[in-house]
């Protein structure tokens, strides 16, 4: 557009200046800005020539009006950053229902003869480091529909940089679209957002003092290669609170974080939409300010009654940029309290544990094209995905179990085992899992059990034992033939690897337990070694089991092919 057609006003495109507005940022431009938007026709212009323009209160936007400024060259010093709304210290946000640098309102409020919408902004900075506390950069109030936000920064303000409220009649935004929206150093949230029905592509939330991304339900809404990076507390925290018949599913594409204080994406509330996290990096999450640890995840699913789908995602730990800190995050994956999380074609590489599931979920499912891994970026411990089974093969989770030794059907009818002997037998957990009983056989009943001496334990592939029965608890369940299902103390969240079932029995006549069908160690353990060996004995004449074996000693002298599992 030509510069005398872009410097001059007309009904459809009007220039600040030409309503007394100072783009030297000398004086106060609140009242002529606000003229010029009261000046404007519907589907009209605002245009803020490149400069700095000091508020004293809050811009409102009336429908169908866009603010124009014109592209910087940088984002500091500031009269190189284009168009630029600084509000003073001395602002003062009124008695709007939000305080915000510029305020949208719903018709009632606004006094519009039109629905409130359709209010665009383009090329527009709004630095805020002037502003007294609690003051958010755009804020909307109510029912405005299809705003239209391109090339927006947000700096420095004291609240959110964008903050949308529900009215107090439950009438909310609707139907926004944001494309590269800059959010960064706001004393809050990047985005604290309500509307459903919207898309938001590209749109980045950096050193924010709060989440990055607060979002609540926005049903039916895309988020599209949008990051947060250095948040205050998470980097996407996603609430549902809506899950009625007309409200769809939230997806998540592309998107990244890096270096959230807490989780990197957590989802929780008291509804349950399906979340969608497709092609999603996760990166240095958890940080805890140097400190990593904290029980933080990369994704987090924190009580959600609905789906979390992850699809092709990445998680990778790391530590400061300097080299400093403690690398995190400590958890890829952390489940709690969840109805149905799937896990399809990622890679969850975490500090410490790729998944954690506490077994109060409804499920946690993954594919045989996930892997794990734990340990610095550097130099992985990695853990290769669970190949699906075969239609009409049945699999431990057929039966509600988490793994087994040996396919039941390879039983026979079993064989006595020799009291005070503790016989041991390998499992193989392929992803990490939350174990909490230990299962096996029983063919014949023991008789003269004695009392406070009989233990399942779940011993991990150092030796360590990390979970066992109570002393007392198993001896009556010897006295019945059949499975036998055996709490742990208290359940143990494992790490994907190999582990031993330890079994100990000390009785007048020992029961005899369910066995594989052949008891040639020699082939069944097929020249492991003893420290890994499938079947084993390690001890004698015991009465308890120890802490922690050392697996080197294992012997296969009257070892058995005890079946086993887990859950």
């Amino acid at each position: 557009m030509p510069s005398a057609v872009v410097n001059a006003s007309t009904p459809d495109w009007i220039n600040v200046l030409s309503f007394g507005a100072d783009p030297t940022g000398g004086s106060d431009s609140t009242a002529a800005i606000t003229a010029a938007l009261s000046a404007a026709v519907a589907g009209g212009t605002v245009y803020l020539p490149a400069g700095v323009y000091s508020t004293s209160g809050p811009l409102v936007v009336p429908p169908y009006v866009a603010i124009q400024g014109d592209p910087g060259t940088s984002q500091v010093p500031w009269t190189n950053a284009g168009s630029v709304i600084r509000p003073a210290a001395s602002f003062s946000a009124g008695s709007y229902p939000v305080p915000a640098v510029i305020v949208l309102l719903p018709q009632a409020l606004g006094g519009y003869p039109t629905v409130s919408e359709e209010q665009k902004f383009r090329n527009i900075m709004i630095s805020g480091e002037d502003l007294p506390a609690g003051i958010h950069g755009i804020g909307c109030y109510g029912q405005v529909k299809r705003v239209q936000l391109r090339d927006v920064l947000i700096s420095r303000v004291t609240g959110n940089g964008i903050h949308q409220v529900i009215d107090s009649a439950g009438n909310q935004p609707n139907a926004w679209t944001a494309i590269h929206v800059f959010s960064r150093y706001n004393g809050g949230c990047g985005y604290f957002l309500r509307a459903a029905d919207s898309n938001w592509t590209k749109c980045l939330s950096t050193n924010s003092g709060a989440e990055g991304w607060l979002i609540n339900t926005t049903s039916n809404s895309q988020y599209i290669g949008c990051r947060s990076e250095h948040s205050g507390t998470a980097g996407y925290r996603y609430q549902c609170n809506n899950d009625g018949p007309a409200s769809g599913s939230v997806a998540f594409v592309g998107c990244s974080t890096d270096q959230s204080t807490t989780s990197g994406f957590e989802v929780n509330g008291p509804r349950g939409l399906p979340v969608l996290l497709s092609g999603c990096c996760f990166r240095r999450d958890g940080a805890n300010n140097g400190s990593g640890g904290g029980g933080y995840a990369a994704v987090f699913a924190n009580g959600y009654p609905g789906q979390v789908i992850m699809t092709g995602c990445v998680v990778f730990p790391g530590v400061d940029d300097n080299g400093a800190g403690t690398n995190s995050p400590q958890f890829g994956l952390k489940a709690t309290g969840t109805a149905y999380v799937q896990v399809s074609g990622c890679r969850l590489h975490a500090a410490s544990t790729p998944v954690s599931d506490d077994g109060t979920n409804t499920a946690v499912v993954y594919d045989g094209a996930t892997s794990f891994a734990t340990g610095p970026t550097s130099s992985p411990v990695s853990t290769p995905g669970v190949s699906l089974p075969s239609d009409g093969m049945r699999v431990p989770e057929d039966y509600g179990f988490t793994a087994w030794n040996m396919d039941p059907s390879a039983m026979v009818s079993g064989t006595a085992l020799v009291r005070g002997t503790i016989y041991l037998s390998r499992i193989k957990l392929r992803r990490p899992r939350r174990i909490s009983q230990i299962l096996f056989g029983i063919s014949r009943a023991a008789s003269g059990t004695i009392a406070r001496q009989n233990f399942v334990a779940l011993v991990d592939a150092t030796g360590a034992v990390q979970g066992s029965s109570a002393a007392g608890s198993l001896d009556a369940k010897l006295a019945t033939a059949g499975i036998v299902t055996q709490p742990l103390t208290a359940p143990y969240n494992a790490p994907a690897g190999d582990y031993y079932i330890a079994l100990l029995v000390n009785a007048t006549t020992p029961p005899a337990v369910m066995c594989g069908s052949g008891q040639n160690m020699t082939c069944l353990n097929l020249g492991s070694p003893p420290a890994l060996a499938w079947w084993a004995v390690n001890g004698k004449a015991a009465t308890a089991l120890p802490a922690s074996f050392s697996l080197a000693t294992n012997s296969a002298t009257g070892a058995l092919s005890i079946w086993a599992a887990v859950s």
